[in-house]
């Protein structure tokens, strides 16, 4: 009778491991990369002139983007939005980068609107690659007028692009220190060595973030429900200086159009510190 119960017992365990396994799996593929197809609107309605531009990443991979232009010489932001909708979701901030006296050159990842491909890490860190590339070589942009805005997910691409390339900046607005962490915050029981060996997405910005020697702008609210401040704390106590930590109110998604304050904190940390080229 032990030995049954034992066995039924052990049996359980491994049929609850099994689940949450598959669960994982699951909700690592379909709850991770959220992207919509249809762009909706673009920055014509707020009566922004933009270029359409579609270029092929190394892998062969098209994507699709806007070009928001005031003048060649301007600090321009190229932007990585996270991880939900598509480009036409951030006209909003688009305009405030904008009006603030920004170029902006915003793109799509792989799978997401018009871009074409299926996202995921690796893609990712391509398409931010190749987009710089794009921006430097095709639109004329001088790399250290490059200021790398990282939005959520977004930010782990931009942390890795300016840990390999020229750029003048970089912003991180709702940034988290790891694929893993991030998983602990939601699964908070899971034991760590299942964690760390059945997620694939590894998303590892704790690492990347120290070869990263430009000026960094972090900007995250308290009370995001999403990326917990205790991640972008984390990665913040890692990077290095020069380094600011601008706190904001409000949900994830509501950093920059709640808070008059953040984009005169942009503008302010851009004056601080940017030396943009003229020629």
């Amino acid at each position: 009778m032990f030995l049954k119960n034992l066995l039924l017992t052990v049996v359980g365990f491994l049929l609850i491991l099994v689940s949450f396994v598959i669960y994982l799996k699951w909700f690592e593929k379909t709850k991770v990369f959220y992207p919509t197809k249809i762009v909706a609107i673009t920055p014509k309605i707020f009566n922004i002139e933009y270029q359409e531009i579609f270029y092929q990443t190394k892998d062969n991979t098209k994507l699709y983007g806007w070009f928001c232009k005031k003048d060649t010489f301007l600090p321009t932001i190229l932007y990585c939005h996270g991880n939900g909708g598509n480009i036409s979701d951030r006209v909003g901030v688009i305009k405030l980068f904008f009006d603030a006296g920004f170029n902006v050159f915003i793109f799509d990842w792989r799978g997401y609107g018009l871009s074409e491909g299926t996202p995921s890490e690796k893609g990712l860190y391509i398409d931010v690659v190749s987009s710089y590339n794009y921006l430097v070589n095709k639109l004329n942009i001088p790399s250290k007028n490059i200021i790398v805005y990282g939005e959520s997910l977004g930010s782990a691409p931009a942390i890795y692009l300016a840990a390999r390339k020229t750029v003048g900046l970089l912003i991180l607005n709702g940034a988290f220190s790891s694929a893993y962490d991030m998983a602990k915050t939601i699964f908070p029981f899971s034991p760590t060595f299942l964690l760390k060996t059945i997620l694939s997405l590894k998303f590892d910005s704790i690492s990347e973030i120290k070869n990263v020697h430009i000026p960094t702008l972090f900007i995250h609210s308290k009370y995001d429900e999403i990326v917990p401040f205790a991640l972008a704390e984390k990665l913040f106590k890692i990077a290095n200086p020069p380094k600011e930590f601008y706190i904001t109110e409000g949900l994830h998604n509501e950093a920059l159009l709640l808070n008059e304050g953040v984009i005169k904190k942009i503008k302010n940390f851009v004056k601080s510190h940017f030396y943009y080229e003229d020629s």
